[in-house]
């Protein structure tokens, strides 16, 4: 019988079958085992179910337990922290409260105990023959060629790259999926609610990876030969065969939920923050009988589809480690339209109607444009979101929805969580972990961090030709790994690490380990080096779908080793230990100090130098070679030449500059004017800023370029004066980032939306999570509060609230704060006018300094 508290009990059980790719699963309501949910790629693709009976959810506790109504397993593991072994029990987790002892191993997220302690591989394929499952598809035949490649590593490293390349390398499947999207028939002024769900569903939009598309559409069929036409050479639809119209809004919302469920593997994008709450409350509210939908988790809020398998793309390209290391920071803001620009080369419909003020044709396209990108993000470039998403499942060991849910922090608990089961070791509590290690002892530079972070020298400012800048190569991730950085090896302490404290790290009271190879050092140290040694020279061998491949699994192998020493230093997590994070940053910032001196040394004039890179003014081949040859022999660090300026403009300021290589690329760093909360003209004036830059040949065009760029610039400073200066120049794009409970701030864009549920002439049927607004900067107004929809925003109805951001369509000319923007101007351009000698309040405003009266 179907569970309704559980989407996936409808999946089809089985006992065996002879190849699947390991998705997801779930603990059984009466604690009878663990549900793994599989994909079968074959007959079209399809999920199936497996109970594991093997294994029942437990509290892992101290010692044994005191009573004995309840069966128990023992275990000797290693206590990590003292190296000395300790004795646990699991009991059945419905027992814990007659235990009154100490209870370690918690898992925030249930399913994860469960791959942990079985040590199964989420994203892996497994054959299951009589109750057994198998890994199946692992190719083994490239180990000793991965042995050669990383001889002279210790053998911890060496297996762990042994043990995990084949299942990496493992064949990822075509996966039969569709992705949807709804629209409701909200009034002017009105929003949509999912728990209200006051309005009608009048459209939804499917899209198949089989080929198909459908629209479901509320109403009579009311398209005539011009709309047909249209919406087959326009928008490549077919009204005939692919639009399905419904009298009864109740008839429309149940044939959703038949397509849905007729597909394994269903996309949204906000899906769990609106399309499929929504749907589930409207039914409600319509009585439909059966409603396949159940929320599956909380927090974060996770719906499921009865039978199908759902996943929220918004929430997985959100993640930071996905945006910058996965896709290279392509896109800024996580809305659907700047994605899909980003990623595809592709937008949504742009309109400025409401969703039930559309023609019937206007929302079919709309409705189906927005199917086709969602269901495009996950196919595009040979279905390169899927790779990712089951690489990184499999690396880190996380469930589907675990993955494309929760973040990074969460991500590398599961990776050691799993490793520490997997070699014997007890999985410490963060208490545990501080009281024996401590706490930070250097001191931030940068409010709101809690140690010294990286090193910045003073930068000489200026405009250089022929500069080389050198970097260390992963400099953190090989950092952990040669000095063997671990929460365990750490402070090490007990009879025999005497000598360990000779090890110190430089400018703090920490040692390190000597005796033993920290966790954490051989798994960033196994990941780094498969990386750069291994995929990183199978792409540049490999051409088409192959160098795709292997870009993104070294992609997928960054998420993990870039993010691997940051969460040691963040308190929420698990595993939080302040003198790993900072040890690490020590020794990084003692290499690049030791790469200074050997440069200096050799007479040359470093420029700059930023966390892992330094920046040489004209050095020649031979003493480049030495110095980088010198690091590697004696420091074991590898450098490479990141790039090769043919002119570098350096300004006073840290971590701001910008240049010119020699292969005719443009480096940009810091600069405000890249940035897309910059206002539009800002963003242009320095565009052609640097373009007229760009057109440098020798020193000798400096004075040109100076004479052009003042000639660019006076007449805009002259329109700011004047308030002559088109608004829409002024705009600057914010986005809503968060769902409206978990709002607290009173940000650009909240500003605006609070406006818009304020007045008769918003558009707030569809401010949402992800909305857009192009904000101007105005001079303080009090709103007056009728509503507020920012529950967690502390504004009560009759309040009156200041506005300092607002749209073009909602103020007057006067209102706009021109201070603001002649500010910002400056702000922007002083850096790159800095190098050119250029005074702002001398040669832009005008103004005489004193030695020019007297």
């Amino acid at each position: 019988m179907y569970d309704p508290n559980n989407a996936w009990e409808c999946i089809p059980i089985s006992q065996s079958f002879t190849k699947g790719i390991l998705l997801d699963g779930f603990w059984d309501k009466d604690n009878l085992g663990f549900h793994c949910v599989f994909y079968i790629s074959e007959n079209g693709g399809k999920l199936i179910r497996w109970l594991d009976t093997s294994t029942k959810k437990v509290t892992r506790i101290l010692g044994k337990p005191t009573f004995s109504s309840s069966p128990f397993e023992s275990h000797t593991l290693l206590n990590p922290l003292t190296f000395k072994k300790i004795s646990v029990s699991d009991i059945d987790f419905q027992a814990t409260n007659q235990f009154k002892g100490q209870v370690v191993e918690k898992f925030k997220i249930p399913e994860l105990q469960y791959f942990t302690y079985r040590q199964i591989v989420p994203g892996a394929w497994y054959t299951l023959d009589a109750g057994r499952l198998k890994l199946t598809e692992i190719d083994v035949s490239q180990r000793d060629e991965i042995r050669k490649k990383l001889m002279g590593e210790t053998y911890d490293l060496i297996n762990l790259a042994l043990l995990n390349f084949p299942i990496l390398n493992s064949p990822i499947p075509k996966f039969n999926c569709v992705a949807f999207d709804i629209e409701v028939g909200s009034p002017r002024h009105a929003f949509a609610i999912p728990e209200k769900a006051e309005y009608p569903v009048i459209s939804v939009g499917i899209s198949s990876s089989k080929g198909w598309n459908k629209v479901l559409v509320l109403g009579t069929n009311s398209l005539d030969e011009t709309d047909l036409e249209d919406l087959i050479e326009i928008h490549g639809i077919n009204p005939m065969t692919s639009v399905e119209f419904f009298e009864h809004e109740a008839d429309l919302i149940g044939r959703v939920f038949e397509i849905l469920q007729e597909c394994p593997i269903v996309f949204s994008f906000n899906g769990n923050s609106f399309d499929l709450p929504y749907l589930m409350f409207r039914a409600k509210k319509l009585m439909i009988p059966y409603i396949p939908i159940v929320r599956h988790r909380r927090l974060p809020l996770d719906y499921q589809i009865s039978g199908a398998l759902h996943i929220d793309l918004m929430s997985f390209f959100r993640n930071q480690a996905i945006r910058l290391y996965a896709f290279g920071g392509r896109y800024s803001t996580w809305n659907l339209d700047d994605i899909a620009k980003a990623l595809l080369g592709k937008e949504k419909i742009s309109h400025d109607k409401w969703f039930n003020e559309m023609s019937q044709k206007e929302l079919i396209a709309y409705n189906l444009r927005d199917s086709m990108i969602t269901l495009e993000l996950t196919q595009f470039s040979n279905g390169l979101t899927w790779t990712l998403i089951i690489l990184l499942m499999r690396l880190g060991r996380l469930p589907v929805t675990v993955l494309t849910q929760y973040s990074i922090s969460h991500w590398i608990r599961q990776w050691l969580a799993f490793e520490h089961s997997r070699r014997g070791y007890l999985i410490p509590s963060k208490d545990d972990i501080i009281s024996i290690k401590g706490g930070f002892e250097s001191t931030a530079e940068i409010d709101g961090k809690g140690f010294a972070g990286a090193i910045v020298l003073k930068p000489v400012p200026g405009v250089w030709w022929d500069v080389i800048v050198i970097d260390f190569a992963s400099l953190y991730p090989s950092t952990i790994k040669r000095r063997n950085i671990s929460y365990e090896t750490i402070r090490c302490e007990g009879d025999g690490h005497e000598p360990c404290k000779q090890n110190m790290v430089p400018g703090l009271s920490h040692w390190v380990c000597l005796r033993y190879t920290g966790l954490m050092s051989s798994l960033v140290g196994f990941v780094r080096d498969l990386r750069v040694r291994w995929y990183k020279e199978l792409k540049k061998k490999s051409s088409g779908e192959l160098k795709q491949f292997y870009d993104m699994v070294q992609a997928s192998l960054k998420v993990f080793i870039n993010a691997s020493y940051g969460v040691f230093g963040a308190s929420e997590f698990d595993l939080f230990c302040p003198p790993v994070a900072e040890s690490t940053t020590a020794f990084a910032r003692d290499a690049l100090l030791t790469l200074y001196k050997y440069a200096e040394d050799e007479g040359i004039k470093v420029l700059y130098g930023d966390t892992d890179s330094l920046f040489l003014y004209r050095p020649s081949r031979e003493v480049l070679e030495k110095i980088m040859f010198k690091m590697l022999i004696r420091h074991g660090m590898e450098l490479g030449i990141d790039y090769n300026f043919k002119v570098l403009y350096l300004t006073d300021r840290k971590k701001n500059y910008f240049g010119f290589t020699k292969e005719g690329k443009i480096i940009i760093k810091g600069l405000q004017g890249k940035k897309t909360n910059t206002p539009l003209f800002i963003r242009e004036i320095f565009k052609r800023s640097l373009e007229i830059f760009s057109t440098i040949e020798s020193e000798t065009d400096t004075e040109r370029i100076r004479r052009e760029i003042l000639d660019l610039v006076l007449p805009v400073v002259s329109q700011l004066k004047n308030h002559s200066m088109a608004l829409t120049d002024l705009r600057t794009q914010y986005t809503l980032n968060k769902d409206f409970p978990e709002i607290r701030q009173k940000t650009p864009a909240v500003m605006i939306a609070l406006q818009y549920f304020n007045n008769e002439d918003g558009r707030k049927h569809e401010i949402s999570q992800g909305s857009i607004f192009f904000g101007i900067r105005i001079k303080p107004l009090l709103l007056y509060v009728k509503t507020n929809p920012f529950t967690n925003l502390p504004i009560s109805q009759g309040d009156l609230v200041e506005i300092t951001y607002s749209e073009e369509s909602l103020i007057e000319r006067f209102q706009v704060d021109w201070d603001y923007y002649h500010t910002t101007l400056r702000k922007t351009l002083t850096p790159i006018l800095s190098p050119l000698k250029i005074d702002w309040d001398r040669h832009v405003l005008g103004q005489k300094s004193l030695e020019q009266f007297l």
